[in-house]
């Protein structure tokens, strides 16, 4: 997902308040789409998501720490699956992720 696409999923993002399960595998999804979208989000309160797939993206290390901290502030996560997203790691990123959950 290129930058526009996540600006216009971030409009979508800040109304909306049943959506309860993401199912974005292989969107194309980087550092900076992923971070957009997140930050979107902690602006509706009402928004909780439960259900998050992110399977064959491109997040890597830092866009893991976004979904980190993004995942602490919002203490709803009951599934979580970031398959295939760091190519080369040094365990960065995981480590944000186990931190925050």
């Amino acid at each position: 997902m290129d930058e526009d696409g996540a600006k216009a999923f971030n409009l979508f993002m800040e109304k909306n308040s049943t959506l309860h399960t993401f199912i974005l595998n292989n969107c194309g999804l980087g550092v900076k789409s992923t971070k957009m979208m997140l930050s979107s989000q902690l602006i509706n309160p009402h928004m909780r998501i439960q259900r998050l797939f992110l399977d064959n993206n491109n997040i890597h290390d830092l866009g893991l720490k976004y979904l980190g901290e993004y995942l602490a502030k919002q203490n709803c996560i009951v599934e979580l699956t970031v398959r295939n997203n760091v190519k080369k790691t040094n365990d960065l990123g995981v480590s944000y992720l186990c931190e925050s959950l």
